[in-house]
């Protein structure tokens, strides 16, 4: 878990850079910033943007999903598959390196551990960081 939380850092800061630059080209505002702008408070966002999400898909996609092909693949193959309908969940063309990445990561965890609980947490910390201190 700990190494996890490390390469999840390195991400972040992947992540950081990578949507700058493409944000740069943009000029849409976040869905978050919308709904912090319309009086939404911070508790409510943060069970929206963080809570849910990281519960909802870990359950999903590494409880459920890559649990079955786990059964049917080699690990790495479970592992790929699942990041990438991960990635594809989010609709987003440009995220989609970034975030069959991480998915990748929270499937490991998940694998290695042989637990949910590492994997939402990491989600969690992820989402929250994006949000709140990225800001889309």
């Amino acid at each position: 878990f700990l190494q996890s939380l490390a390469i999840l850092a390195v991400l972040l800061v992947i992540n950081y850079f990578y949507h700058s630059f493409f944000t740069r080209f943009l000029d849409e505002m976040p869905i978050y910033t919308k709904l912090k702008n319309s009086g939404m408070s911070t508790f409510v966002l943060v069970g929206l943007f963080c809570l849910f999400p990281a519960l909802s898909e870990e359950i999903a996609i590494r409880g459920l999903l890559q649990k079955w092909l786990l059964l049917a693949l080699s690990p790495f193959k479970a592992l790929c598959l699942s990041s990438a309908l991960f990635a594809m969940l989010h609709f987003s063309i440009i995220s989609f390196p970034y975030l069959f990445a991480v998915g990748f990561l929270l499937g490991w965890v998940t694998w290695r551990t042989n637990s949910l609980y590492p994997a939402i947490i990491l989600h969690f910390i992820h989402n929250f960081i994006v949000i709140f201190y990225f800001g889309y």
